[in-house]
């Protein structure tokens, strides 16, 4: 486990230096098949306990993408 966590904070670099401008998505200016996918590992995160060392852009990037209406959505669908 301990070395997932780190290969997975890793990773995390490239995600934080990528919304260093603060911007909403990472690809285009649009939400695309890319904020899925690390949105969804981002939150996976959270089940595991490896949130808490998320840099500000990446928390931000999670937590904007969580207030996401079709994310509320597909969370109360699953409650």
């Amino acid at each position: 486990a301990q070395d997932y966590a780190i290969w997975y904070h890793s990773r995390l670099r490239s995600v934080e230096a990528a919304l260093e401008g603060g911007q909403e998505f990472l690809v285009a200016d649009r939400f695309t098949m890319a904020d899925i996918a690390v949105h969804y590992a981002l939150f996976l995160g959270i089940s595991l306990g490896l949130d808490e060392r998320y840099k500000p852009n990446t928390r931000r990037y999670m937590e904007l993408h969580m207030e996401r209406p079709a994310f509320i959505a597909a969370r109360e669908k699953q409650q």
